[in-house]
């Protein structure tokens, strides 16, 4: 789970940088998994990562995990969830810095949320970009501005909001996760 969520982090963070004028991923950029192309995370971007327990309540906090209650997450998983746990991370992009907001229920449910700006459109369809060679891509419907599936997640953006929501995140992406994506985005939406 862990190097999906890096992967995640590592993609916002080439998309990012690509808008903004930075690394070109040119030679000597590597990817977590060593790839050639994609930019590693920076040191600043894991070390300024904070995180904090959520202690279980109706709505989780003021983050990611405000929108998304635990007894949704059980409901749409179709079994039980631990309480939430919530991460932020602060994500250097062009001189300034994007906020990810990341809320766990155990090692099943995943929700994040990144607060795009008004760059949101062209920071999404960059990163839209970057993930359309994927096997399991395909363009999702019925959610947010924009949608898509990749990597097991669905990513979508909303307004200025982008959100990645994660159903059985060590077991990849068929259609009844996707299916359970969609339904937690909806519930998330409805709170932004």
């Amino acid at each position: 789970m862990r190097m999906r969520l890096m992967g995640v982090i590592v993609a916002v963070l080439a998309v990012g940088s690509a808008a903004c004028g930075g690394s070109d991923g040119g030679e000597g950029s590597t990817e977590a998994g060593g790839s050639p192309g994609v930019p590693a995370a920076t040191s600043s971007a894991t070390t300024s990562a904070t995180t904090s327990a959520t202690p279980p309540a109706e709505v989780n906090g003021s983050g990611a995990c405000a929108l998304v209650t635990q007894d949704e997450a059980a409901e749409v998983l179709g079994s039980s969830v631990p309480p939430a746990s919530e991460s932020t991370f602060s994500i250097p992009l062009g001189g300034t810095s994007l906020e990810e907001q990341l809320c766990l229920f155990g090692s099943e449910v995943l929700v994040a949320r990144l607060d795009l700006g008004s760059a949101a459109p062209a920071l999404f369809a960059q990163y839209r970009a970057s993930l359309e060679s994927e096997s399991d891509f395909e363009q999702a419907s019925g959610v947010g501005d924009e949608a898509f599936f990749a990597k097991g997640q669905l990513a979508l953006r909303q307004g200025e909001t982008g959100l990645i929501v994660d159903v059985g995140q060590n077991t990849g992406s068929t259609p009844g996760e996707q299916e359970k994506e969609k339904a937690l985005a909806a519930i998330a939406l409805g709170r932004l």
